[in-house]
């Protein structure tokens, strides 16, 4: 494949992706917006998540400053692909902003507070409830100390009392890890397994299918998707960049499983169809939902 002749026409990252082998170390032409990126102060180059038109997201490293998200630019670089994660990305040769994308016209000249504003109020928000819940949990303590405990006694002539307590729910009998998808499983007849599953199409070598399972107590099943980690068998860990730490949430109750959207900048997409922000949808057999760039096929059996 000519060089020259990939600079001048434009790709879309799903090509690169799946012709990986022919675009390697070939110089490309991507149009998309930012939709975040990260900076390492550690290093001399930073990377940027780009999305193209039709929803493929891909990672650019730059050594130049970073690109404004939310913003379209048209990117022309190499690509190349991480030996240890095995993420394909394209290095940056040169970067142009999109007429008409940014009327100001100041990319690349903000200070970092303007461009890290919101982060910056986030992380102070944080840590505010942080510290109100260290002043509850502390107050909380004293008054259980100051309170005397009384013990269970039985009655003259009548039944013992009952100290109705709550099952925990049972270590896990193995950890399923492959390269983007992490997930617990509980020890054989301990958990209910619900007739719903993913199967993993795209986004995963050792991990080909997920199961879900009924948590005791809960009057329905919820089971949570992100890069962030979760509780044992409630909660999906997916690893890639392209995913939300906090992305999308699946709901089975009376026999049906409904999946909600949490993602803002991330896609999530049931049937190529992007859900909003808070979007739901009911599944049927053979949806095909993608979350960032993790693609599964939902099986009602």
């Amino acid at each position: 494949m000519s060089s020259l002749l990939v600079a001048q026409e434009q790709t879309n990252v799903r090509t690169i992706k799946e012709r990986f082998d022919e675009f390697k170390d070939e110089r490309v032409k991507v149009v998309g917006f930012i939709t975040q990126y990260i900076e390492d102060v550690t290093k001399t180059t930073d990377f940027y998540f780009l999305k193209d038109d039709y929803g493929g997201i891909i990672k650019v490293r730059t050594s130049r400053s970073l690109p404004r998200v939310g913003r379209q630019y048209e990117v022309v670089g190499v690509v190349d692909i991480d030996v240890d994660t095995q993420d394909i990305f394209i290095t940056e040769e040169s970067r142009m902003l999109v007429p008409g994308s940014d009327d100001s016209g100041d990319d690349g000249k903000k200070t970092w507070l303007e461009r890290n504003w919101p982060y910056v109020v986030g992380g102070l928000g944080i840590l505010f409830v942080l510290l109100l819940v260290i002043v509850i949990a502390y107050a909380q303590k004293q008054k259980r100390e100051l309170t005397t405990e009384i013990p269970l006694t039985p009655i003259p002539g009548g039944e013992p009392p009952v100290d109705e307590g709550t099952e925990a729910e049972p270590e896990p009998a193995e950890v399923l890890e492959g390269s983007t998808v992490k997930l617990k499983v509980p020890p054989p007849g301990t958990l209910k397994i619900l007739p719903g599953r993913f199967v993993v199409l795209e986004g995963d070598d050792k991990i080909k299918e997920i199961r879900f399972y009924k948590t005791k107590g809960a009057p329905e099943t919820e089971v949570t998707f992100g890069r962030a980690e979760g509780p044992n068998y409630s909660h999906i860990q997916l690893k890639p960049m392209s995913v939300s730490a906090k992305h999308a949430k699946l709901i089975y109750a009376g026999k049906s499983f409904t999946f909600i959207n949490y993602s803002k900048t991330n896609p999530t997409r049931v049937n190529e169809q992007e859900l909003a922000e808070n979007g739901s949808v009911e599944l049927k057999n053979g949806d095909k939902i993608e979350m960032g760039e993790m693609v599964f096929e939902f099986k009602l059996s």
